[in-house]
C-alpha cells in the first residue's frame, strides 16, 4: 500500500529542498517568470485589458468567468506554474478563458461579480 503524505508534510520537505537547493528556488522563479510575461503576450500583451495600465509587477492573469480556484486545484493543483505552461501551449484555450487586469481591476471585478471566495 502507498503511503499518503499529508499536505503539510509536502510543504515542510519542500522547505528543507529549497533551503538545500537555493539554484532550483531561483531556477524556478525564472521559469514562472518566464512562462507568465508569455502567457500575457499571448493574451495580448502586458497591460491591463481594462485601464492600460502596464506595469507587469501588478498585473494578474485573470479568468473571465471567474472560477479560477475550481479550474485550478483539479487541472494544476494550486500551482500557478503548471497553469501557466498549460495555457501557454493551450494558447487557445488562454483567449477564451482569460485576461490580464491590474491588481485594482482585477479586484474591482472580483467585488461586484461576488468572486470573493477563493476555494468556491
Amino acid at each position: 500500500m502507498a503511503k499518503i503524505y499529508s499536505q503539510s508534510y509536502s510543504a515542510r520537505y519542500m522547505r528543507v529542498y529549497r533551503a538545500d537547493h537555493p539554484e532550483y528556488v531561483k531556477k524556478d522563479y525564472e521559469n514562472r517568470i518566464r512562462y507568465r510575461l508569455e502567457l500575457m503576450d499571448i493574451l495580448g500583451g502586458k497591460k491591463c485589458k481594462q485601464c492600460g495600465f502596464t506595469d507587469n509587477r501588478a498585473l494578474h492573469i485573470d479568468h473571465i468567468k471567474g472560477g479560477g480556484c475550481r479550474e485550478y486545484k483539479p487541472q494544476h493543483g494550486y500551482n500557478s506554474m503548471r497553469m501557466y505552461v498549460f495555457y501557454v501551449k493551450h494558447p487557445e484555450q488562454a483567449k477564451k478563458k482569460l485576461q490580464v487586469l491590474c491588481a485594482n481591476c482585477n479586484s474591482i471585478k472580483r467585488y461586484t461579480n461576488g468572486e470573493l471566495n477563493h476555494f468556491g
